[in-house]
């Protein structure tokens, strides 16, 4: 099985939070909607626990979920067995938004598809989707991107942030393994998440497909 911490120095969480204190602060996004981020590992790096760049870039009514070696739809691996993806979903209904940025932990054959599906199903009654792509760091990673856009066409409420292609040419925005997020990634990550929210509150649907 594929580990997501792999390739990340031991005093990485440190190392972040330095780093990310050394940035200038961009402050709240202006939002009336409700916003929920689901996510594993990579998605952590916004956590409070290492740069706070979800609350200091993005703001508003925010719900943060992001767990170390969360999964899809199965109890995530090591370091706690994290509840799945679907499960925090099951248990959020009523959030206006949401963000998901899930998959490095799964298996990403032909049957991520479906449980990518699975989860798209969940989350049809909320306003808006957001599905943020992985990094292509090998053949596994850029199949689950197309099988994501894909399902996501299939679904009107569902919108692709690419950050496969955002970060493509971005090398200090990763560590060591090309998925982990470096502060200044975290950062990054945030300020094109909260682009997306600010469309919102102008009547604009966001063109990421």
């Amino acid at each position: 099985m594929y580990n997501v911490l792999a390739g990340l120095p031991k005093n990485w969480g440190f190392v972040l939070l330095l780093t990310f204190l050394a940035l200038p602060q961009q402050g709240f996004a202006s939002t009336n909607h409700s916003v929920m981020l689901v996510g594993d590992s990579v998605m952590t790096a916004l956590s409070s626990r290492y740069t706070n760049a979800a609350q200091n870039v993005i703001g508003g009514d925010l719900k943060f979920q992001a767990k170390v070696c969360r999964k899809l739809t199965t109890s995530g691996c090591l370091h706690g067995q994290p509840e799945s993806a679907l499960s925090v979903l099951k248990n959020n209904h009523g959030v206006d938004t949401v963000v998901i940025m899930i998959g490095h932990n799964d298996d990403r054959s032909e049957r991520f598809r479906q449980k990518i599906d699975v989860l798209m199903n969940e989350v049809s009654d909320a306003h808006h989707v957001f599905w943020i792509t992985m990094r292509e760091v090998s053949h596994s990673y850029r199949e689950a991107n197309k099988m994501i856009k894909e399902q996501a066409a299939q679904h009107t409420n569902t919108h692709v942030i690419d950050w496969a292609e955002i970060s493509r040419n971005q090398s200090s925005w990763v560590v060591k393994d090309g998925t982990h997020l470096t502060a200044k990634g975290a950062k990054n990550m945030a300020s094109v998440i909260a682009k997306e929210l600010q469309s919102l509150t102008s009547n604009e649907l966001p063109s990421t497909h």
